[in-house]
């Protein structure tokens, strides 16, 4: 048989273990439940609640950018590999027409610098892509950092500290 924990408020008893609640009814009623008439709290609960709310607010929002990120490079790599895939049939069709082996050799050296000098444009425009995704999700990090700073110095400073 479980003991159960009490604490002794004035001249009522208050049950901890949530063994007298119907199952889960209290893990249920989280966001509706009265967080002041918990007794001698050394903190707001409220204020925890309202700061643990930002900070997942926060931390969607930075999934979200980062998600869109992340697709914005699945789509330009998709369009920059059928882009090449294309651009490689049509010089080997052209090469392949060739009847003199160094006008072969110089269409597969200008095919190879162009091909060459797309893949550095096109990495480099898919890193600029993951960095603006990433300077947003760090902002989105730091102002909500900045903003619980504030938050905990507000608090201690009126002894509300949630």
């Amino acid at each position: 048989m479980a003991t159960t924990q009490t604490k002794k408020t004035g001249s009522t008893q208050q049950n901890w273990s949530g063994a007298d609640n119907k199952a889960g009814s209290w893990s249920n009623n989280w966001n509706n439940h009265n967080w002041n008439q918990l007794p001698n709290q050394w903190f707001d609960l409220n204020n925890v609640r309202n700061t643990t709310s930002k900070n997942m607010k926060a931390f969607s929002d930075a999934s979200q950018v980062m998600l869109e990120g992340w697709q914005a490079i699945t789509r330009r790599t998709g369009d920059v590999l059928q882009q090449n895939a294309q651009h490689s049939m049509e010089c080997l069709k052209e090469t392949c027409g060739y009847k003199s082996l160094p006008e072969a050799q110089n269409r597969q050296a200008t095919l190879y610098n162009t091909l060459t000098q797309n893949y550095f444009n096109n990495a480099k425009e898919v890193t600029e892509i993951a960095s603006k995704a990433t300077v947003e999700v760090v902002d989105i990090c730091n102002r909500r950092t900045s903003e619980a700073t504030e938050e905990l110095a507000t608090c201690c400073a009126t002894n509300t500290c949630g």
